[in-house]
């Protein structure tokens, strides 16, 4: 984990969510699913450093604590 996202880490609140949960709902929880995100450059069109909420970052987080870093911006179509 890169130096700038385990300082970003500390900052975050991160939600728990029930494997139940994630398994048999489909949870929007990454920069990836949200309007907000531009894929041609991986960046947040409101400007919000998105490392700790990038698809990858995410899973691997949850995978560890059972937890996400949700964007309080997400937004879907």
């Amino acid at each position: 984990m890169s130096e700038s996202l385990k300082k970003n880490s500390r900052s975050l609140i991160k939600d728990a969510v029930k494997a139940r949960d994630f398994n048999n709902l489909n949870l929007i929880y990454s920069c990836e699913q949200c309007s907000y995100f531009q894929p041609q450059n991986g960046l947040c069109n409101l400007g919000f450093p998105n490392q700790v909420h990038r698809q990858d970052n995410q899973l691997k987080s949850y995978n560890m604590s059972g937890k996400f870093a949700f964007c309080r911006y997400l937004e879907i179509d």
